[in-house]
């Protein structure tokens, strides 16, 4: 089979990967818009069972992965000057740079063609891949391939306000305020090997409300 993946992100090379795994007979290529050492974005989370889902797919990028990341157990949240700890989570945090070497690296192992600094468009599904049997739209959340076509994809689009906030934990996180009655999704990230908080504000927050702050314990580099 030939299969033309549109975007080298870790979606689209992954599932290049797995394609290959499944038949190495697969002729298979990625294009990316990008150079081989650019990436966007600080860093990438997994939780001990996505890891334990990508040992069982490919354990071998699975491995290289599992060498350099860095692992946490809990969280503490401090506000008043009282304590509570969270435990049980089990997550895993890797630069996405790294993260994108170890899956480029191991999908050219496996004989899979990766283009960089290759632009492709909408057009180019019936022109330059016309002989492909299957194509793949991995180009990311502005996808030229699903913009294109908003009801073949089945697109639901639903703008609404939000505000991110990023901090490293290696300080105090005196900026982030704690209201019962505001929805804050706190997502762990990691940029080069330091770990961050980002967290999601729905509104403007005044700097006078009462403040508590995060921390993270139990990091395993």
């Amino acid at each position: 089979m030939k299969i033309v993946c549109l975007g080298g992100g870790p979606a689209g090379v992954y599932q290049a990967i797995l394609m290959k795994l499944k038949d190495p007979g697969h002729d298979i290529s990625v294009y990316e818009r990008n150079r081989a050492g650019d990436t966007f974005g600080w860093g990438v989370v997994f939780s001990d069972q996505t890891m334990e889902n990508l040992h069982a797919n490919d354990p071998a990028s699975a491995h290289a992965m599992t060498d350099e990341l860095i692992h946490w157990d809990y969280i503490d949240i401090h506000i008043n000057g009282h304590r509570e700890r969270s435990g049980g989570h089990g997550f895993i945090g890797i630069g996405r740079k790294r993260l994108l070497q170890i899956i480029y690296e191991r999908a050219i192992e496996l004989g899979v063609n990766i283009h960089f600094e290759t632009e492709f468009e909408v057009e180019d599904i019936e022109r330059r891949f016309a002989n492909a049997d299957l194509i793949v739209a991995a180009d990311g959340i502005n996808s030229k391939i699903r913009n294109s076509d908003h009801k073949h994809f089945q697109v639901d689009i639903d703008p609404r306000v939000n505000r991110k906030l990023k901090c490293p934990l290696f300080r105090i996180l005196k900026c982030l305020l704690v209201d019962k009655e505001m929805a804050v999704s706190v997502i762990m990230c990691l940029s080069s090997f330091q770990p961050t908080v980002a967290v999601s504000l729905p509104a403007p927050v005044p700097t006078t409300r009462p403040c508590a702050s995060l921390s993270t314990g139990n990091f395993h580099p």
